[in-house]
């Protein structure tokens, strides 16, 4: 495993990719760094993360010819890694993964994740993975609501090191799954640890309209599946749908 250490930058995710676009890089590359001052989330989100308290790092993984149409299933299986994570270091905790892949503890996110595909010939050739896990950090921005860390949750600290060493056990694991295709095992467990999972529950859509429904899963390509009232089932997409 190649491991690169860094003092303070940007981002993670963008300094992988210029470093893999200026060498060939081995398969399970990772940078980490102790201070990223511009890193990104879902939907060109920031990442706000304090020096030297917190886990951000960014994994290559190299594919052979996987079909972009179950690129979610990267996801889930990243998803999965953190949740074990962060459950591990919090067995009474109610840590759950909030679609697509926030991770919680209770109703406050504890980890976020940022997967860069590369595509060739409709294929993924490789992912960049970046995870951002509050660890130390016990004093967040005062626009930043619903958030918390592992230190605020345990009242202790935990060594980053030691963190990364087990996360990238776990994490290795869970590709794995996806490297060999057992997607219908993934998608079962990940669904089973979806955060309000069929909980009733009342959303607001993109139009603004506010109703009550449970999530009931996630389709093959990630989309949120939502089971009505009337029992219709509705499918969203990323930011076309809000839990309340």
């Amino acid at each position: 495993m190649n491991i690169i250490k860094l003092n303070a930058i940007d981002s993670t995710n963008e300094f992988l990719k210029k470093l893999k676009r200026d060498s060939h890089l081995p398969d399970f590359t990772v940078v980490t760094t102790d201070y990223q001052f511009n890193g990104k989330g879902q939907m060109g989100t920031s990442w706000v993360s304090d020096a030297g308290k917190n886990l951000t790092l960014s994994v290559l993984k190299r594919f052979n010819k996987y079909e972009i149409a179950k690129s979610f299933y990267i996801n889930m299986a990243v998803s999965i890694a953190v949740y074990k994570l962060c459950a591990f270091y919090l067995p009474d905790a109610k840590v759950a993964i909030k679609w697509p892949n926030d991770i919680l503890s209770g109703k406050n996110k504890l980890a976020g994740i940022l997967i860069e595909n590369t595509i060739h010939e409709n294929l993924i050739v490789d992912s960049i993975i970046g995870i951002g896990l509050n660890v130390n950090q016990n004093t967040f921005s005062s626009n930043i609501t619903r958030v918390t860390s592992l230190s605020l949750e345990l009242k202790s600290e935990s060594n980053l090191d030691t963190l990364l060493d087990n996360f990238l056990k776990i994490l290795e694991v869970q590709l794995l799954r996806v490297v060999s295709s057992d997607f219908k095992d993934i998608k079962s467990e990940y669904e089973s640890l979806l955060y309000k999972n069929e909980i009733p529950t009342m959303f607001k859509d993109s139009r603004n309209t506010i109703f009550l429904g449970k999530i009931i899963g996630v389709s093959n390509a990630g989309k949120l599946l939502v089971e009505l009232e009337n029992e219709e089932i509705i499918s969203f997409n990323l930011k076309e749908i809000t839990m309340l």
